[in-house]
C-alpha cells in the first residue's frame, strides 16, 4: 500500500524540453504516473522513476497542481475515463497531502510491468539454472546451499542483474563443501 506524504501542489506540473506540461498524479514504487495532453488528448502517462524522461522535466510553478488540473479539465480536448477521474479527485483534495490521484484500480494496475518491460527485464536477468550450467553444478543442491546459509533469494525467483554475475560465482564457490 502506497504511503501519503504531504507535497506541495505548485511542484506537482512539469514541463519536458517540448514544452509539453505533465502533472503529477501517483507516485507508485516502480513508476511515476502524469496526465499530459502530448499526443492530443489528456491521458495518464507511465513513466519508470530512472529514466530519461524524468531527468528532463523541469517543475513549473507558474500554475499550481489545482490550476492546471482545472484547465485540462475545462479543456475541449477528449480525456480517457482515467484521467477524468484523477483530475476530479485533484480538484475535490482539501488537505494537500495525497500524492496518488488515480482511481484504486487504476493505480493497482499501473504498476504492474507491460509486456515489453517485462521482456527488457528477462534480457538483463541471470537465472540460477543459467549459473549453475556454466558451473557444471545441480541448481536444486545450490538452492539448498542458500537456505542451509540463510541467503536471501533476490525476489521471487533465484535471479540477479547480468552485471551480479561474478559476485554471485563467488558466492556460490563459498558455499560450496569441500
Amino acid at each position: 500500500m502506497q504511503q501519503s506524504v504531504v507535497v506541495n501542489f505548485k511542484s506537482l506540473v512539469f514541463l519536458n524540453h517540448t514544452r509539453n506540461t505533465y502533472l503529477l498524479v501517483g507516485d507508485g514504487i516502480k513508476y511515476n504516473h502524469f496526465l499530459t495532453m502530448e499526443k492530443g488528448m489528456i491521458e495518464v502517462k507511465r513513466v519508470p522513476k530512472n529514466s530519461q524522461f524524468m531527468k528532463e522535466l523541469i517543475p513549473y510553478n507558474k500554475y499550481s497542481l489545482k490550476h492546471a488540473a482545472h484547465i485540462y479539465l475545462t479543456s475541449f480536448l477528449e480525456k480517457t475515463p482515467v484521467a477524468v477521474k484523477a483530475l476530479q479527485a485533484i480538484l475535490r483534495n482539501k488537505d494537500n497531502s495525497r500524492m496518488n490521484f488515480l482511481p484504486a484500480s487504476a493505480a493497482e494496475k499501473a504498476e504492474i510491468p507491460t509486456r515489453i518491460e517485462r521482456a527488457q527485464e528477462k534480457a538483463n536477468e541471470l537465472t540460477l539454472e543459467q549459473i549453475c550450467g556454466d558451473l557444471k553444478l545441480d541448481p536444486k543442491r545450490v538452492r539448498g546451499w542458500f537456505r542451509e546459509n540463510n541467503v536471501q533469494k533476490p525476489g521471487q525467483r533465484w535471479t540477479w542483474p547480468k552485471s551480479q554475475r561474478d559476485q554471485i560465482i563467488k558466492l556460490i564457490k563459498s558455499l560450496e563443501p569441500k
